[in-house]
């Protein structure tokens, strides 16, 4: 490749990334996330569908592994519902008002969350809840896992798997901590 042609090819390339970055800021500011390209790409079109859905929260059984008595005896004796393979409480616990925006936020926000990151020893990822967002016939899951700080969005055909980012996961369980109220306390509580 010739000096010339290899400059309008870095510089185009330049171009492309400035445009990219630039939207990306302007979603949700990502100047604090580990959140990568290709998860931030996956990621956005799944946020934009939230903005305006209702909410409902289901909490989530025991932990599968770390409380696995606990767990078989909540999945026996309980009505529950499943969000791909996991359980929850059928019963959806009530949102108070002031907590709607809160949790839109911290389900918009792109700079929220971060590439997943792999081997962590929390005994596997357990969603503790699920926020069901519904906008007209769409459905998108965020299966929320505390232990972890990790999250996994469902939102038409895409499943994405997502750190909480260093900020937001204090944010989460500080929101959700309010609403346990159908799953026996654990062994750490």
């Amino acid at each position: 490749m010739r000096p010339k042609t290899l400059r309008l090819a870095s510089l185009s390339l330049l171009v492309v990334s400035l445009i990219l970055a630039g939207a990306l800021f302007y979603r949700g500011s990502l100047s604090n996330s580990r959140l990568g390209p290709t998860d931030a790409a996956r990621l956005l079109p799944l946020l934009d569908g939230i903005g305006k859905s209702s909410l409902v929260l289901y909490e989530g059984l025991p932990h599968q592994s770390v409380e696995h008595e606990t767990f078989q005896k909540e999945l026996a004796s309980r009505e529950t519902i499943r969000v791909d393979e996991y359980p929850f409480y059928a019963r959806p616990l009530p949102v108070e008002a002031g907590d709607m925006e809160p949790f839109r936020r911290l389900s918009t926000t792109a700079s929220n969350f971060a590439t997943v990151t792999v081997g962590k020893a929390c005994g596997g990822f357990h969603p503790d809840y699920c926020l069901e967002w519904t906008l007209g016939n769409t459905t998108y899951h965020y299966l929320v896992c505390l232990g972890c700080a990790e999250i996994a969005i469902h939102g038409s055909d895409e499943l994405l798997f997502l750190d909480m980012s260093d900020g937001s996961w204090g944010k989460w369980k500080s929101l959700l901590r309010k609403y346990r109220g159908q799953r026996p306390k654990g062994p750490d509580e």
